[in-house]
């Protein structure tokens, strides 16, 4: 981003006043004689394919070279949010091989980079003093044959020096342009790339009351040959616990991700609240989002931080004590520092049943009304599950709540359940009904234990 901020300060600020001096210069030579004009005009032509044939090369190391530090920054990185997992398998020699490996390449590259530069370099001074010499024969050429006055040769002299000084700067400034343009192009190929998250402000302020979510002819695909929905409808009722269970693992977590908007279909509409998603501002509709996945997302620093990560406002302590209460996180009480408790980068200091008690937490504070459960339970055991049940029974008064489970102990207490087979509706009902039916529910019930 830097290097493109640059080359347009640098573009508007020197490149503009130069060709401008260059093209008055060649018009005031070409009213001299217009032979004189054609003649420096093909010379600096002719400097510049050469520069650029031989920066060209250039260009293809330094590609090369960008790729590897951006491999080198994505492995220290990992290494970095992984490091208990290098240790463990004693991985920490191999890494560092990679990575010194790696390194060897980006100095040879160095190498190759800074011989081109040095060639271009001298090819530069060298082709610019060349034609000034050559240019100063053939005025003085011109001047003793009387092609031209003293006074036209010493304005003609003075041009040439200001244009030298001119060409420098701008062979100089295209060689910088070369090895900026390689992030440039980098930057272009990120935006070109990456989805548009449109939170614009302009857009319709997503307001809920208490209207439901209305799904029309969705479709969305992740390639070509394979659609996870095709013209899928449905209506999910306000101030319900709605549950989806699939007959399979796959597409679950994709209808989530299209109702709050982190991916977008081919082709859609999503009403949420009388409210179309195309024409309503994202982050108005976030604030009355709170999903939970069975891996919440976190930050390196203490338990208060990251519940209170979505509150814009200073807590009161007895607002924190009643969620953590109703979010069964009464284990809180025993760690050393309290809420003040660092729990590092991914919760590394937590277990799994405690993490999620503390984002059921988190979404009460953030107060949403609209909950999008994501597999909530998946990798619990059952003590710990039925106790994540029970913090999440308190989480959905007087919301609006979908779940998206494969095993069904989350799922029984739901007001409706939805049995889909890839992405066709075969099933709807209430757990209690549906076990009366030798149906897919019930079959799924079957191979599942624990109830």
């Amino acid at each position: 981003m830097h290097a493109h901020v640059d080359l347009l300060v640098k573009f508007f600020s020197d490149v503009i006043w130069w060709i401008t001096t260059i093209i008055l210069s060649i018009i005031f030579i070409g009213f001299i004689n217009i032979t004189y004009a054609f003649v420096i005009i093909w010379v600096s032509i002719i400097m510049f394919i050469i520069i650029h044939l031989i920066q060209k090369k250039t260009m293809d190391y330094r590609r090369i070279k960008r790729d590897i530090n951006i491999w080198i920054t994505r492995k220290f990185v990992r290494i970095l949010m992984s490091k208990f997992e290098v240790l463990q398998n004693d991985k920490t020699d191999i890494e560092s091989e990679k990575i010194t490996n790696t390194l060897n390449k980006n100095i040879y590259l160095n190498w190759k980079i800074m011989d081109y530069k040095v060639i271009v370099h001298i090819m530069i001074y060298l082709l610019i003093d060349w034609s000034k010499v050559f240019l100063i024969f053939l005025f003085w050429y011109w001047l003793y044959k009387t092609k031209i006055n003293f006074w036209e040769f010493l304005s003609l002299m003075s041009i040439i020096y200001l244009l030298e000084q001119i060409l420098r700067n701008l062979l100089n400034l295209y060689i910088d342009f070369i090895k900026r343009f390689v992030d440039v192009e980098k930057l272009w190929d990120f935006f070109d790339k990456m989805r548009n998250i449109d939170l614009q402000e302009n857009k319709k302020v997503f307001k809920y009351k208490k209207w439901d979510i209305e799904i029309k002819d969705l479709i969305y695909s992740y390639n070509k040959n394979k659609k996870v929905f095709n013209k899928f409808n449905l209506r999910i009722k306000w101030w319900e616990v709605t549950a989806f269970v699939w007959n399979s693992w796959w597409w679950k977590s994709t209808l989530v991700k299209l109702i709050s908007s982190y991916i977008t279909p081919i082709f859609w509409e999503i009403i949420v609240d009388k409210q179309n998603l195309k024409e309503v501002s994202l982050k108005s509709y976030y604030k009355e989002v709170g999903y939970l996945t069975q891996d919440p997302s976190v930050f390196d620093g203490t338990i208060l931080d990251n519940l209170t990560y979505a509150i814009n406002r200073k807590l009161k302590k007895w607002e924190l004590e009643k969620v953590l209460k109703q979010a069964k996180c009464e284990f809180i009480e025993s760690l050393p520092k309290w809420i003040n408790t660092e729990i590092w980068e991914r919760w590394i200091k937590l277990s799994w049943w405690q993490k999620q008690r503390l984002a059921i937490a988190k979404i009460f504070l953030k107060d949403p009304k609209i909950v999008l459960l994501d597999e909530p339970t998946s990798a619990l055991d059952s003590f710990s599950e039925e106790q994540i049940t029970k913090a999440m029974h308190n989480l959905f008064k007087k919301r609006t709540v979908i779940i998206i489970a494969h095993r069904l102990q989350t799922v029984k207490h739901a007001d409706n359940i939805f049995v889909l087979e890839e992405w066709e509706l075969k099933e709807k009902w209430t757990h209690k009904k549906l076990i009366k039916q030798k149906w897919i529910y019930k079959r799924m019930l079957d191979l599942q234990s624990g109830f």
